[in-house]
């Protein structure tokens, strides 16, 4: 049993990691967008 807890803690924790990354995708892309349209910020 406890193996199997340790597994499912450690695969929250992946999930919490993703998470946190896909947060930041449509910030960084927005970005990319604009500086591909409007050039990089002076």
């Amino acid at each position: 049993m406890a193996e199997r807890l340790d597994l499912l803690m450690k695969h929250r924790d992946t999930v919490h990691r993703q998470i946190a990354r896909l947060r930041l995708a449509p910030a960084a892309t927005g970005y990319k967008i604009t500086t591909c349209t409007e050039g990089p910020a002076q």
